[in-house]
């Protein structure tokens, strides 16, 4: 978990917090301390950052005039529904990706 690379080019605020966020979590975290239920939540952080990266490049083509007119706020406020809702589908079922990267843990955590 600690080879994020943090030369990663993020193309806005939301996704420089979301790499900022990952790289942090992947620097505090100690396999020996860690209980099962924190390796999930973990795992369940990772796989909506994962989706929330994959449903921005889904909605990126999408225009914003309309009713609510576009702009930069539309833009900012969408980066972060679309935050929200990889956090959601994550703990709501997912697509198994926390499943992987929790047993990956627990094998690393039995390793050391």
């Amino acid at each position: 978990m600690t080879n994020i690379s943090p030369n990663f080019d993020a193309t806005n605020s939301i996704q420089q917090m979301l790499l900022d966020k990952t790289t942090k979590l992947s620097k505090t975290f100690d396999p020996k301390a860690s209980s099962s239920g924190e390796i999930r939540q973990v795992a369940l952080k990772l796989e909506g950052l994962f989706l929330s990266q994959m449903l921005g490049h889904m909605f990126k083509g999408i225009k914003t005039d309309g009713l609510t007119g576009g702009g930069n706020g539309e833009a900012i406020f969408r980066d972060l529904l679309i935050q929200e809702y990889g956090s959601v589908i994550s703990n709501s079922s997912g697509i198994g990706l926390a499943n992987s990267i929790e047993r990956q843990l627990l094998e690393m955590q039995e390793a050391k």
